[in-house]
């Protein structure tokens, strides 16, 4: 029923709920005053700006509240100069792992437990991988499993408080699904990041095609339509 009136197929609408549940998790922590959610997902599940489904799920943590000791009191911390910047990314890529294990692989498997919840979890330095069995066989090109990929190179603002729906929650109301209220990148943000990305495959002088280069070219077309791109660019 639902994946008839929502036009997605259940596999995927299995997989949004996972998501939603996920983010559900994470936003009730004590991290979450330092976690914000961006990238595609973000822009689709926060700001209905896309409707392209994003299997991965973006997070950053702030910088400032992973490694405090190098950033000091700056409201917005910027490496001065190319070594300190060599500096902060080796430190950060030696302590997010760790925080990803300590924080958020185990508040995942007990919220599992608790719920009485199967998924196998699995860690690839920064990505945590949540495997699940689904409710519907799919194309072969979705897999039964949510990533979660971390950054915390930056402190992720400007950002706001949205509400997380289920894509199908308004299709089955007789139905309790889970949601978050989440702190999302705002999406001036997210269209900048984007335009960078796009910058710097140009300046390279070389295509790359494929879904993950063209992904980028789709959202900056979506987010100039919803009025993004000017207020972004207005605000420098």
């Amino acid at each position: 029923m639902a994946a008839a009136a929502s036009g997605r197929p259940l596999h995927l609408l299995d997989k949004d709920v996972w998501m939603v549940w996920i983010l559900e998790v994470l936003f009730q922590a004590p991290i979450a005053n330092h976690l914000v959610f961006k990238g595609d997902s973000s822009l689709s599940k926060a700001y209905k700006i896309i409707r392209r489904f994003s299997e991965d799920v973006d997070l950053t943590y702030d910088i400032r509240a992973l490694a405090p000791d190098m950033v000091g009191g700056d409201a917005e911390p910027l490496p001065p100069n190319r070594s300190r910047e060599k500096r902060w990314t080796k430190e950060i890529r030696t302590r997010l792992p760790l925080w990803i294990n300590d924080q958020i692989v185990s508040r995942i498997r007990r919220a599992l437990s608790e719920q009485r919840l199967s998924a196998r979890l699995s860690t690839d330095n920064e990505k945590v991988f949540i495997e699940y069995e689904p409710l519907a066989k799919g194309s072969g090109y979705t897999r039964p499993a949510v990533m979660l990929e971390f950054g915390a190179r930056s402190t992720g603002e400007p950002c706001e408080m949205r509400p997380i729906y289920c894509d199908a929650a308004d299709h089955l109301p007789g139905v309790v699904f889970p949601s978050a209220n989440a702190r999302v990148m705002c999406p001036e943000r997210t269209f900048w990041e984007k335009a960078t990305a796009i910058h710097v495959f140009c300046a390279q002088g070389e295509f790359r095609g494929g879904d993950r280069f063209a992904r980028h070219w789709h959202d900056i077309t979506r987010l100039d339509r919803a009025g993004v791109v000017e207020t972004a660019i207005a605000n420098l």
